[in-house]
């Protein structure tokens, strides 16, 4: 009896071990498998229209989305990871790769999702989204995305940028 309880615990631990170690694999397999795939690219003859680099642009540009796809890194990381490989790799040069950080408007977007964050954090929309429900007696499809509408296009003379707009829209959507 002994002999075969320690044999269902030792059975047990062997597949908990497993198992765990199964879950450790899973991020460098899902990095192999985009890495495979940029190498695939990478040595791929370009087409007529493309020329070497712009091969290459794409397939580290197609190992990046394989990251964001399967969640491997943060965005930002990822992002980040693309730059860095555009100038190591000579896809291109640093001036062009992070020509969107010089311009004004980058700040711009940056603050504007800010914004739209901090409204979103701080539960204003779900009151609002009463507030617009208690005084709307007909709650029907039609009325809600005449809400929605209405919203946004008062939304756009103070938030420009569409992703400000969903950001604080979302919540606003899903509470309605």
């Amino acid at each position: 009896m002994a002999l075969q309880e320690q044999s269902l615990r030792a059975t047990d631990a062997f597949a908990e071990s497993r198992f765990y170690s199964l879950s450790q694999l899973k991020k460098p397999l899902e990095v192999s498998l985009a890495l495979a795939i940029g190498i695939i690219l990478w040595h791929m003859p370009p087409p007529s229209s493309l020329d070497e680099r712009g091969m290459h642009f794409l397939a580290t540009l197609a190992v990046a989305v394989t990251l964001w796809i399967l969640e491997v890194f943060d965005e930002y990381v990822v992002g980040l990871m693309l730059l860095l490989s555009w100038v190591t790799l000579g896809i291109a040069n640093s001036k062009v790769a992070l020509a969107g950080f010089s311009q004004s408007s980058w700040f711009f977007v940056v603050s504007a999702l800010g914004i739209g964050a901090a409204v979103s954090k701080s539960g204003i929309l779900g009151r609002l989204a009463g507030q617009l429900l208690s005084r709307v007696t007909l709650a029907s499809h039609k009325t809600h995305t005449f809400a929605l509408f209405s919203m946004g296009l008062l939304l756009t003379p103070f938030l420009p940028t569409g992703k400000a707009r969903a950001v604080i829209g979302l919540p606003l959507s899903q509470a309605i």
